[in-house]
């Protein structure tokens, strides 16, 4: 019954007084907007893909345009709240034709929306859709927080819109047709009778009964919208009758069901947003506190981890990583070691005639593979120093937002590796957390941060029993590692590695205390001969390749298993 608009639940616009201005954006005549392809059609208009001055752009046309004087003020109404309201989770107004006969909206031009997003088989994690949620929370708090008040009255997936950049998406809200002005010295608002707005399926009990209401029905729209990003599933999907539905939502206090592996906060959240009593709702700006919190246990599992983020990075999404190693090392109340090893301290070992040859112009050549060598020799880097370099290497990313050349450890990829290598804090007669990920990137046959088509790639032509291990990257497991392998057949074969506080296993039969000990133990078994070559984490256990300390390359292709797909 999504977006089924019930009899009785007309849309109602307050006229705009006499000679009063209501818009004031860019006038854009009707020759200039050319359409291509019809985008979506809705209760009151079709949206289009269209061009504008060149430049591709999305254009609403309403579906009356023959216009009376209160609906010509709620044309020019939605277009004065998108010309005046300008952020980065707001749809970016371009401009308006509002001749009659040829009312039209023209906006930047995004991906797709929400709710066809959600629907879909693309794997996003809850990560991932968290900050969906919280790119609409922002939205949504400058709109409350304008002057006047604006309620948007009609918050729900299929209008919030998406903005899709490499791997990243941006939230942004859309579709005012139905939003009020709140003057500041109205405390309420109050529809007519049969005259409520907006969708039954994310609307709030008060306005569905025709009582007053003000931005708190937005806050418990968002609830409910938080449910359907959190489970991918359609709120309310058991209702096809309308009275059925608001006698359950009005009277019983029904609720969509949370999944009871939802993260706690998160539940406390969605069940303060919808609550019966609007009072008892909290505003955006609590919601966004809220969810800077869940944001931080939706990428981190470890609950040490999460209090370290909690503490020294809350609201941000990447730290540079001189401020994050100090702090880090500090929170596990260890000494930061100095990774000495510079260009300067390698180059007299470049000097040393070990290998070099005469040129044909008398001038010394530097065999400088024997150099390096002669230098690991006389370097042997502490287990400490490698430590830091095996963390950096795992944590750090150049490709950062900013645009800048610093590292940058995303919050994400810390929970990541708390996952793979963790917990952060052990028990007593465990591998502590930075000597496990020393022992693990050291091994021959550790490749980490590969694809599956790479490692498919990199055993091809080896013998049988030649195999790597890399991460798996499944959300349903995280944790886990992933054995690829030649088997006899000369096909390339997966195997999962569970691993938990406990750690690692294959199919649950026994559990190892490490991964090395489990690949040492296992090998006979599944028939692990010889590592296969390549693994890119080799150069940090010399002193010629501690010098760059380059960050790791995101994972961006399909592991082995589903993804986190919609379940």
């Amino acid at each position: 019954m999504r977006a089924q608009q019930p009899p009785g639940l007309q849309p109602r616009r307050p006229s705009a007084p006499t000679g009063q201005k209501l818009f004031h954006g860019p006038e854009i005549d009707d020759n200039e907007v050319k359409f291509s392809t019809k985008l979506g059609t809705g209760c009151f208009g079709t949206v289009w893909k269209g061009s504008c001055f060149q430049k591709e752009v999305a254009v609403k046309i309403p579906v009356v345009q023959n216009l009376n004087r209160e609906q010509l003020a709620a044309f020019r109404k939605e277009v004065e709240i998108m010309s005046t309201n300008h952020h980065p989770n707001i749809i970016l107004f371009m401009g308006a034709c509002t001749v009659p006969g040829k009312f039209k909206i023209v906006t930047e031009l995004m991906d797709t929306d929400l709710e066809t997003l959600l629907h879909s088989d693309v794997s996003l994690s809850l990560y991932e859709r968290m900050k969906m949620a919280k790119d609409a929370a922002l939205g949504m708090n400058w709109l409350h927080h304008s002057t006047p008040t604006i309620i948007h009255r009609d918050l729900k997936t299929a209008n919030l819109l998406i903005e899709k950049t490499a791997n990243l998406y941006r939230v942004k809200l859309c579709d005012f047709g139905l939003s009020e002005i709140k003057p500041k010295e109205r405390a309420w608002l109050q529809d007519p009778k049969n005259g409520a707005k907006g969708t039954p399926l994310f609307m709030p009990p008060e306005v569905m009964m025709g009582q007053p209401f003000d931005e708190k029905s937005d806050v418990y729209s968002f609830g409910i919208v938080l449910w359907e990003i959190l489970t991918r599933k359609e709120p309310f999907a058991h209702y096809d009758d309308y009275d059925e539905f608001t006698e359950a939502v009005c009277d019983r206090h029904e609720r969509p069901p949370i999944p009871d592996n939802c993260p706690p906060s998160l539940r406390r959240l969605m069940e303060a947003c919808w609550h019966p009593d609007p009072r008892k709702r909290p505003n955006f700006e609590d919601v966004n506190n809220h969810l800077d919190i869940i944001l931080i246990h939706a990428a981190i599992y470890d609950e040490q981890g999460r209090r370290f983020w909690q503490e020294n990075f809350i609201r941000m999404e990447e730290a540079e990583w001189d401020h994050f190693v100090e702090t880090f090392y500090k929170f596990l109340r260890i000494d930061r070691p100095e990774d000495d090893v510079t260009p300067d301290e390698v180059s007299p070992y470049l000097l040393v005639g070990t290998g070099g040859n005469l040129s044909a112009s008398g001038e010394f050549e530097i065999n400088a593979g024997d150099a390096s060598q002669k230098f690991a020799e006389d370097h042997v880097p502490a287990n400490e120093i490698l430590n830091l370099r095996c963390l950096k290497t795992l944590l750090v990313n150049h490709d950062n937002k900013s645009g800048d050349k610093k590292g940058y450890v995303n919050v994400e990829r810390f929970g990541n590796i708390l996952n793979w290598f963790g917990p952060l804090i052990k028990k007593k007669d465990r591998t502590p957390f930075l000597d496990a990920i020393r022992e693990i990137l050291q091994e021959a046959w550790f490749h980490g941060d590969i694809e599956t088509g790479e490692a498919q790639r990199r055993l091809n032509g080896q013998g049988a029993g030649c195999f790597l291990v890399r991460f798996s990257t499944n959300p349903s497991h995280p944790g886990c590692f992933t054995i690829s392998k030649v088997s006899a057949n000369g096909k390339v074969a997966h195997i999962r590695i569970s691993h938990s506080a406990e750690g690692f296993s294959v199919n649950d039969e026994h559990t190892y205390p490490s991964l090395p000990e489990l690949v040492e133990k296992l090998s006979k078994a599944l028939d692990l001969r010889f590592p296969c070559p390549g693994s890119q984490y080799s150069q940090l256990f010399s002193a010629g390749g501690s010098v760059d300390l380059g960050g790791y390359v995101r994972y961006t292709g399909d592991d082995d298993y589903a993804r986190g797909g919609r379940k």
